[in-house]
C-alpha cells in the first residue's frame, strides 16, 4: 500500500476543495469569524473590510471658536489706526516752516521720509488681516470678524496714504 504524496505548498486548499478557507480552520484575513464571505456589509471593493465596519473610533469634532476672526480684526484695526497716526505725524513734521529752519531742514525731510517708509509696516498688518480674515471666513471661525478684518486690511493702510497726501497738499498749497 502506497501513501499519497504530499502536495507542494500552496496546493493544499485546491486539492481539498476549500479554496476560500485559510489553513488550520482560520477565517481569511479581514473577515469576521461569524460573517459569511458574501456579506457586503463587511467587504469593500478590494476585499478588505469596509471602513468603520468594526466600529472604528472617530474623534469628537472641535468646536469652531471665533478667535481666528477676532485676531484678524485686531490686525486690521492696527493697520488702520497705525497708518492714520503715522500719516498725521508725517504731515505735522514735513511743513514749509520745518524746511526753512537753518539747522533742521534736512532732519525734518529725513525723518518724514523715514516715517513714510514706516507706512509699509501698516501695509504688512493689512496684508496679515486680509490673509487671516480669508482663512477665518473659509473655516467658519469668526465669519463676521473675518469680513470686517478683510475690509479693514484692504482699506486701512490706504487711508493713511490718502491722509498723508492731503496733509502735504494742504501744507504746500500756498508755497
Amino acid at each position: 500500500m502506497t501513501q499519497p504524496t504530499t502536495p507542494p505548498w500552496g496546493d493544499q486548499g485546491s486539492q481539498q476543495g476549500h479554496a476560500s478557507q485559510a489553513p488550520y480552520g482560520q477565517a481569511p484575513y479581514g473577515q469576521a469569524e461569524d460573517a459569511p464571505p458574501w456579506n457586503p456589509a463587511h467587504r469593500s471593493a478590494g476585499g478588505y473590510p469596509a471602513p468603520g465596519a468594526y466600529g472604528g473610533y472617530a474623534p469628537p469634532a472641535r468646536p469652531a471658536t471665533p478667535t481666528l476672526g477676532r485676531v484678524a480684526l485686531a490686525a486690521g484695526a492696527v493697520a488702520l489706526i497705525g497708518s492714520i497716526v503715522n500719516a498725521l505725524v508725517i504731515g505735522a513734521m514735513f511743513t514749509p516752516s520745518a524746511l526753512d529752519a537753518s539747522d533742521g531742514g534736512n532732519i525734518a525731510v529725513l525723518m518724514s521720509l523715514g516715517l513714510a517708509n514706516l507706512l509699509l509696516v501698516w501695509f504688512g498688518f493689512g496684508l496679515w488681516a486680509i490673509i487671516q480674515g480669508c482663512v477665518a471666513i473659509s473655516h467658519r471661525r469668526g465669519v463676521g470678524s473675518g469680513i470686517a478684518a478683510l475690509v479693514l486690511g484692504l482699506i486701512g493702510p490706504w487711508v493713511g496714504v490718502v491722509i498723508a497726501i492731503a496733509t502735504f497738499t494742504a501744507a504746500f498749497a500756498d508755497v
